[in-house]
């Protein structure tokens, strides 16, 4: 399953560990001439260099002079600029600022470069640049005679264009780390085969899939280059990895360098100056590609990547992109990753891998880092498992809790920024961004958490020092938010209620008018739209606390900024909103420029989107900002599988009487109580809870009542079996009497057993008295012939009474009945079996039994 990061991102200070500095390149000759930097008329030097190693730049060493009475070192501030390409043209790759007191001997001076900001290629040219932001500072910069042959020397007089000085290389020393990382990925080999290198619509690309979790710092690609007869040297490239397998995925890091245009079949690395993090067992496509727009003149350059076909590559998943259109099948390219951790990938084990359903366990971290939070997720789909544990510099446990079903789990760790704002805290300390993204069209957002300290913005984006409608760009100016509407300036006032403390400030600008949102709430706006596209300067800068159209000692702020973003698009009020608070990505769609203000010290802000930020004169103060952003994070690569056994479940149905009940596990179910739960613990091999459910199948009661009626007894439980009891016999078995009804012979007490489906119950015994057969009979009824063996005539004394008449077999069968207003009654008992039979006769004012014998 594919694991989404939760974020990809730069990493700070001290992210990964760095081998010691190495000595690349030097010109060490004799000093013939010094060149003069400082505030007036020499306005800057520079050198080109050509780089003999892979890595990132951690400092440049000048030789500066300080013998000179008439010009001597005075004290200032300066920055160090580093450019690719050969000349002041180049894409700005780093820009730092270093400080000298005037007191420095003679001598290398070495100015360090902030780690992992500046990568480098072997081969490709780059150039140093050494210029005065103070206004106060000079410095003189020794030369030797034209003895260094990988560069140039170039220097600029006021704002006139940089020029190149063909006699003379200054005296400096470049030094290089490299990070400590592992070869992941490699595909290598001897196939000629090559693949052109186009523009970005033209571009190659390599698949592969990641076996080390961490940052992917460089990687290698088996290159060759002809000029074709090309009169320029140098041709920029870009190298980029992409999420996922293809040339569509989100971009994770991305590098632009510059190269010969002729050089032999070389495997080349190219160095990124934010690494993208990547996962284990997850795909990545390298991208490679000619930059737009280059030209040659006469003939053009050939560059091109070696591939293998039919490819041996067996990296899982890893495909050969051509002509950036589909893989082509079979194919792989020559190159090799590197990978290096952020953080350290610990081993992840389970207390228990196998427990009941509903059960917990815990995940247990074997070690940990302090400043690194560690997060328990389902690897299925990333989602996360309780909350964030911090590291501790020992072993944590991270609890699953209840699992109902077999999960597998990853730990993902996050090593978490200072949480750090800038204060600028002076009168010219201003925070900037040199050569920012500018092409823009009829939309725009800034956003940034802003403590005001009691005065309105001053932020922008111009060519510095210039105040003009032919280069300014946007501004947050003194209470106004202006936008550059292709020379005419759109403006909308802020409120002129200044907030205290932090507060997030978000300002758009599209066709339908400008907007400002104070946390995520819309304060201002009109309808006065860009109608005809925001002002594009290439050789613009952002600058926070100052106004960039006027030298920097002028119209600055002291404001506090952190978590600055500029967009190319308008975003909504809901966009805002619900992002301010969060940390964005750096494929986030349409971010142009975004600094965290994660470092915590220094003067250089790494941006995760645009170019590097300074703090040029730098009386500033690092504070507390408003939220940490991740500086890096890695998954675990081992992951744990917990097997949850099935559920344990039954149900009891038992059948019971109305009357009866049964115990459960200790519990008593009845007619009243039928239903229930019972868990029952520690059932089986692995003592696991059953769970069982009670539903009591309750059988409807025995109606026990009877009814009497002279000498007969009958239940009132129809449909059931009945055996009729002598009570006064110990509840002795009538033989025979299993009817309904019952014809008492004798006095005495008597009861019935009923029975229904497998319930019996009894009735109460019922008292019966009567007389004597023979004198009910006498004088009233004559019944013959008696007995009999058929045919028996029954003769009553009074023919004008109804009389209902039944006779009755000793069980309680009805075997003839009926009723006459005559006197003489016939019946046929032929049929009929041999027993006694009792003769009922009822009428208005009589009830009589006669017993009656059949032979």
């Amino acid at each position: 399953m594919k694991k989404i990061l939760l974020s990809i991102l730069t990493l700070g200070i001290g992210a990964f560990a760095l081998n010691a500095q190495t000595l690349d390149q030097s010109n060490t000759a004799s000093t013939s001439s010094t060149w003069l930097v400082n505030s007036g008329g020499n306005t800057s030097n520079g050198q080109s260099f050509t780089a003999g190693m892979n890595g990132f730049m951690s400092s440049i060493s000048i030789n500066i002079d300080a013998s000179n009475s008439f010009l001597p070192i005075l004290a200032g501030d300066f920055t160090l600029t580093i450019r690719s390409g050969n000349g002041y043209g180049g894409t700005i790759l780093g820009v730092d600022t270093f400080s000298v007191t005037g007191t420095e001997p003679s001598g290398f001076l070495s100015i360090p470069i902030k780690p992992n900001t500046v990568a480098i290629t072997t081969g490709s040219s780059y150039t140093y640049i050494i210029d005065e932001i103070s206004g106060t500072g000079q410095l003189n910069i020794a030369a030797s005679s034209n003895s260094y042959a990988g560069g140039d020397l170039y220097s600029q007089v006021f704002t006139n264009p940089a020029t190149v000085d063909g006699t003379s290389d200054f005296i400096f020393e470049t030094y290089v780390t490299t990070p400590n990382c592992t070869v992941d990925q490699q595909h290598i080999g001897t196939d000629t085969r090559q693949a052109l290198i186009g523009s970005d619509s033209f571009l190659e690309g390599q698949s592969f899939r990641a076996g080390i979790s961490g940052q992917l710092n460089s990687v290698d690609l088996e290159l060759i280059a002809t000029n074709g007869g090309c009169a320029i040297s140098n041709m920029n490239v870009k190298v980029e990895i992409l999420d996922g397998d293809g040339l569509s995925g989100t971009m994770l890091a991305s590098e632009i360098v510059s190269l010969s245009t002729n050089f032999p079949r070389t495997m080349t690395s190219f160095s990124f100056s934010n690494p993208a993090s990547i996962v284990a067992n997850q795909l990545y496509t390298i991208t490679f590609s000619l930059v737009s727009g280059q030209s040659c003149g006469a003939g053009e350059p050939q560059l091109n990547w070696f591939y293998q076909f039919p490819s041996s590559f067996s990296n899982s998943g890893g495909r050969h992109y051509r002509n950036g259109s589909m893989p082509s099948m079979g194919d792989a390219s020559y190159f090799k990753t590197c990978v290096s951790a952020c953080l350290a990938d610990q081993a992840v084990a389970a207390a228990q891998t196998t427990i009941c359903n509903g059960d917990s366990t815990t995940i247990n971290v074997g070690s940990t880092e302090v400043g690194v939070n560690y997060t328990l997720r389902n690897d299925a789909d990333s989602s996360i498992v309780g909350s964030v544990v911090a590291g501790t510099g020992a072993a944590i446990s991270l609890p699953t809790g209840s699992i109902t079903a077999t999960t597998t789990y990853n730990v993902l760790g996050v090593k978490m920024g200072s949480n750090s704002a800038v204060d600028l805290s002076g009168t010219t300390d201003v925070i900037q961004f040199t050569n920012p993204f500018y092409t823009y069209t009829n939309e725009i957002t800034i956003e940034s958490w802003v403590d005001f300290k009691g005065s309105h913005l001053r932020a922008g984006q111009a060519t510095a020092g210039v105040d003009n409608n032919a280069s300014n760009v946007w501004l947050w100016d003194g209470g106004g938010f202006l936008v550059n509407d292709n020379g005419s300036w759109m403006g909308l006032l802020f409120p002129s209620s200044i907030p205290s403390g932090w507060v997030h400030v978000a300002t758009v600008a599209n066709a339908s008018g400008m907007f400002i949102y104070y946390n995520g709430v819309l304060v201002a706006s009109n309808t006065s739209g860009i109608t005809s596209g925001i002002r594009n300067t290439s050789n613009s800068v952002i600058d926070l606390g100052h106004d960039p159209r006027f030298p920097l000692s002028v119209r600055n702020t002291n404001h506090s900024f952190d978590n600055f973003r500029v967009w190319n698009t308008a975003r909504t009020a809901t966009e805002i909103s619900d992002n301010m608070n969060n940390c964005l990505t750096a494929g986030t769609p349409n971010l142009v420029q975004y600094a965290e203000f994660e470092e915590g010290t220094g003067t250089t802000l790494s941006s995760l989107v645009g170019v590097n930020g300074i703090i040029i004169n730098p009386s500033s103060a690092w504070i507390n900002g408003v939220f940490a952003c991740p500086l890096c994070e890695l998954e675990m690569t081992q992951m744990v599988t917990i097997t949850v056994l099935p559920a344990l479940t039954g149900t009891n149905n038992t059948t019971i009487c109305n009357s009866d009940s049964v115990v459960i596990n200790g519990t008593t179910y009845n007619a009243f109580n039928p239903t229930g739960t019972e868990v029952f613990t520690n059932v089986g091999a692995n003592n696991c809870d059953s769970t069982v459910t009670v539903a009591l199948n309750v059988l409807p009661a025995i109606d026990n009542t009877t009814t009497l009626n002279v000498n007969t007894i009958s239940a009132n439980q129809t449909g059931a079996t009945y055996q009729w009891l002598d009570c006064d016999n110990s509840n002795a078995v009538i033989a025979g009497a299993t009817a309904q009804n019952y014809v008492v012979t004798a006095t005495g007490n008597y009861a019935v057993e009923i029975t229904t489906a497998s319930c019996v119950d009894t009735s109460a015994c019922v008292n019966v008295i009567i007389t004597s057969i023979n004198e009910l009979s006498k004088n009233n009824v004559n019944i013959y012939p008696n007995p009999t063996n058929g045919k028996v005539t029954i003769q009553l004394a009074n023919a004008t009474i109804t009389t209902d008449y039944s006779i009755y077999a000793i069980d309680g069968k009805i075997v003839a009945s009926g009723t006459t207003k005559t006197n003489t009654i016939v019946v046929d008992l032929s049929n009929e079996s041999k027993g006694v039979y009792f003769v009922k006769l009822n009428t208005t004012n009589s009830s009589t039994v006669h017993k009656l014998i059949k032979q």
